[in-house]
């Protein structure tokens, strides 16, 4: 028993009524098996001249497929890929789309004016300079790997941001001010508490005290920073509230007075 496609030439295996898969769909749509070659092109190259792309559709290369069915000019091929730099502001990466680079063609297509590109640092994580120092992603200086805190999540263990860069983002987020004007307030209380005039213990910084009545949340504005305490004297301020009444007759307790 022949298992072959009954169509002269045609050495695929029947499935149907004696025909290939192949042969058999053209009899339903079209009436007709055809001849026994396929009309796909497989292995062929793009028809347009010039193209040397691997066939994907109708005989032509998937770009110039797209570029058919949107009703536009197939082009010179020498012209359709530009190859150069992004032409977006003097921007030097490999152009994508439109002779910009991804970044730039997705400012583009959002509507948005053309801004700088942030820097990829995913790859950088295990990065290091000849004397062995990682570079730090805010200040962009290339410091020991003793500047930088712990982190588990990260490729090489470490922070992206050194120590000053966290805490500078730190007093930001938290109260509005940048480590310089921290810096300048610690100096102006001389490195100390400004209720007690203790330092801090185990090295930890002071805290930045600030009034509640303006920012009733942990976080402050900056406008409304007091200044700098130790760990007893802010938390004793806090559980009184901070209202001075209430400070000045605990002073007065703590005297043997009365309030």
């Amino acid at each position: 028993m022949d298992t072959t496609c009954s169509v002269d030439g045609c050495n695929r295996p029947f499935q149907t009524r004696g025909y290939c898969g192949m042969h058999y769909q053209r009899i339903r749509k079209q009436g007709s098996p055809g001849s026994a070659t396929t009309h796909r092109m497989r292995g062929r190259t793009c028809s347009v001249d010039g193209c040397e792309r691997k066939s994907d559709s109708h005989g032509m290369c998937a770009m110039h497929r797209q570029r058919a069915l949107k009703g536009g000019e197939l082009g010179p091929v020498g012209t359709l890929r530009y190859g150069g730099p992004c032409t977006a502001g003097g921007c030097d990466r490999p152009a994508s789309a439109l002779k910009l680079c991804a970044a730039h063609y997705a400012q583009q297509a959002a509507g948005r004016p053309f801004g700088p590109i942030r820097e990829v640092w995913f790859d950088r994580a295990t990065t290091r300079d000849e004397r062995g120092n990682k570079q730090c992603r805010g200040c962009r200086q290339w410091l020991p790997e003793s500047a930088y805190t712990r982190a588990r999540r990260s490729k090489d263990g470490l922070t992206r941001y050194c120590r000053p860069c966290r805490k500078d983002q730190a007093l930001q987020t938290n109260y509005g001010i940048t480590l310089e004007q921290y810096e300048k307030l610690l100096a102006s209380q001389g490195g100390v508490c400004a209720i007690c005039g203790a330092a801090e213990a185990d090295g930890r910084s002071l805290h930045v005290d600030h009034d509640h009545k303006c920012c009733a949340e942990r976080r402050s504005c900056g406008r409304c920073v007091r200044g700098l305490l130790c760990s007893p004297c802010n938390t004793g301020i806090g559980m009184l509230g901070e209202d001075a009444k209430r400070l000045w007759s605990a002073m007065m307790y703590l005297a043997g007075g009365t309030p």
